[in-house]
């Protein structure tokens, strides 16, 4: 099976505006390809710096990075979040104006 092919014109479009359903094709044939839990134990023990830059590669792609962000106020740019950034910071919104507390009488329409 050969590499999905999209038009150029397709893809600028797409990244023009932030869709990234111009990389669905390729990321499923490649998690098809990923490596045996072997394999990376084989890489872990023979390259443990390029498994090191594996796991943080990973672990990046999962939402984790070692950015120290302090923010003073409530608006901010999310356009630099991640997804799990993202997700914690409506959680904490979500805490913060918890309706049930002040009644159901409170709750916005």
């Amino acid at each position: 099976m050969g590499a999905p092919r999209i038009p150029a014109s397709v893809i600028a479009e797409r990244l023009n505006s932030l869709d990234r359903s111009a990389f669905q094709e390729i990321a499923e044939l490649l998690l098809e390809c990923a490596p045996t839990q072997g394999a990376i134990v084989a890489l872990a023990e023979k390259n443990p710096d390029r498994w090191g830059q594996l796991v943080a590669l990973v672990m990046r792609l999962r939402g984790f990075n070692e950015k120290l962000e302090v923010q003073a106020s409530v608006a901010h740019t999310i356009n630099g979040l991640s997804d799990a950034e993202l997700a914690e910071r409506i959680e904490q919104f979500n805490v913060l104006f918890d309706y049930k507390s002040n009644g159901e009488d409170d709750k916005p329409q």
